[in-house]
């Protein structure tokens, strides 16, 4: 559920021959970098946390590569925070996230920082929080509501008594004959996992139809808001991996949740990378501003090229193709089109539609010759600082293509989280790879065109 690479380096460490002397005058360090995180402190770990020395108080030549790093980006004279600290003001950070104000919270009322609890990953967050609920509510089935990250469909149905998938995320009339069947069997509906907007599909859940049930059927809603609300962006520069579980003070369950998880709660998330993410996080609003500005930039040089942007029936002025002949998108899954009214019933005033966004191909030859030509890092990750590109269907569903696409995710669907470049360069990309694309489609029309 998550396992720092940073901690692995410590244990390794601890191992060495020599390491008791390196470690003598660690027990007065207690919790120096693992940090107890008050007060949400950390159970049983005393002991271990007495032999963990500060990793940034070694010498220089000891400081491994991504320390050094550290330094280079930071300079030799910036003083790092201690550990409890960092973590004090990661939690402020989530919980304020337009600055230290307590009437600029994330629209919460009564929201603190105390009601945010920092894991090692963001499933680990996911994992704990199914727990908690079937710990304090009962051993119930709970539901996946849309279509979801793979691997919180798989938390909900193999550590439990399983889940009931409503991939499409509409499916109103059968989640709520659902719900009432399985009330009147006296087997309710545990919660309602959902993802805001989703993964890849860029799809916002009409919260107030779902808000409207769980107060009838009384269940809990847990929202995934790692695409809507910056989560990865937090960090941005990819070398840290972090989640965090945050308690509505105004839900249903808060005051039976609360002290529950108040008392079973261990702090695992690594010190050092706390300090990372720390400083990583400082500067998090102007990058996602930046990142919006160019996204939708991007996104509105493809609408152009795709079948709905051409169309004029979707209301929307239609575009002249400055890069293609023809459309070689089929379709741009984006907040802005995607279920644009229950976004836009969310979005902050200054926010904007996001850095990820999804698109399909008239046909698979376009795809690949598109994502093949594209000019950024690929990879299976989002949020970071520089563009990242992915086939996400074939990453995350091989060996289950077919089932994916019954919920409307395209094999050949490309996945693409923009970054901190200048919107002219990723622009040139994106570009470069519809010319591509295009010259792909048509080399293979010449192929299958019969001679006269």
């Amino acid at each position: 559920m998550g396992i720092s690479s940073r901690l692995v380096e410590q244990c390794l460490h601890l191992l060495e021959p020599n390491a008791s002397n390196v470690n003598g005058s660690a027990a007065s360090e207690e919790s120096s970098v693992h940090g107890e995180n008050q007060p949400h402190s950390a159970k049983g770990l005393p002991e271990a946390s007495s032999v963990i020395p500060n990793g940034l108080d070694r010498q220089k030549d000891e400081i491994n590569d991504e320390g050094s790093l550290y330094i280079q980006k930071f300079g030799e004279d910036s003083s790092p925070l201690g550990v409890d600290e960092a973590k004090r003001m990661i939690r402020e950070r989530i919980t304020y996230p337009d600055g230290g104000s307590s009437s600029r919270t994330r629209r919460v009322p009564n929201l603190s920082p105390e009601d945010v609890f920092l894991f090692p990953s963001g499933m680990c967050a996911i994992w704990h929080t199914h727990q908690l609920l079937l710990k304090v509510l009962g051993d119930q089935k709970s539901v996946c509501w849309g279509f979801p990250y793979v691997d919180t469909l798989k938390i909900l149905q193999k550590w439990g008594p399983g889940c009931f998938l409503f991939g499409h995320g509409d499916e109103f009339e059968e989640l709520e004959a659902l719900l009432k069947t399985q009330k009147e069997a006296g087997t309710p509906i545990l919660s309602l996992f959902c993802e805001c907007p989703s993964n890849p599909l860029l799809r916002t859940p009409d919260f107030a139809r779902l808000r409207a049930l769980a107060d009838e059927y009384e269940f809990a809603i847990v929202v995934d808001d790692t695409v809507g609300n910056y989560a990865n962006v937090f960090s941005g520069a990819a070398n840290v991996m972090a989640g965090g579980l945050i308690l509505n003070p105004q839900g249903l369950f808060y005051q039976r949740l609360r002290p529950i998880l108040e008392s079973s709660y261990e702090d695992t998330f690594w010190g050092e990378d706390a300090l990372v993410l720390e400083r990583n996080s400082r500067d998090f609003k102007s990058r996602v501003y930046k990142i919006n500005e160019t996204a939708e930039a991007v996104c509105d040089l493809l609408y152009a090229h795709s079948f709905e942007g051409q169309n004029p029936s979707n209301c929307q002025p239609t575009s002249s193709l400055t890069i293609t002949k023809v459309p070689v998108i089929k379709k741009i899954y984006y907040p802005k089109w995607i279920t644009p009214d229950l976004y836009n019933s969310f979005k902050t005033p200054k926010g904007g539609f996001g850095g990820l966004f999804s698109v399909t191909f008239t046909c698979d030859t376009a795809a690949v010759a598109f994502y093949n030509a594209l000019g950024c890092e690929k990879g299976p990750s989002l949020g970071t600082n520089f563009t990242l590109a992915c086939p996400f269907a074939v990453l995350a569903h091989w060996a289950e293509l077919e089932w994916a696409r019954g919920y409307g995710v395209d094999p050949y669907l490309v996945r693409l989280s923009v970054g901190l470049e200048e919107t002219e360069k990723v622009i040139g990309w994106i570009e470069n790879a519809l010319c591509a694309a295009e010259a792909a489609m048509m080399e293979q029309e010449k192929m299958v065109k019969p001679e006269v």
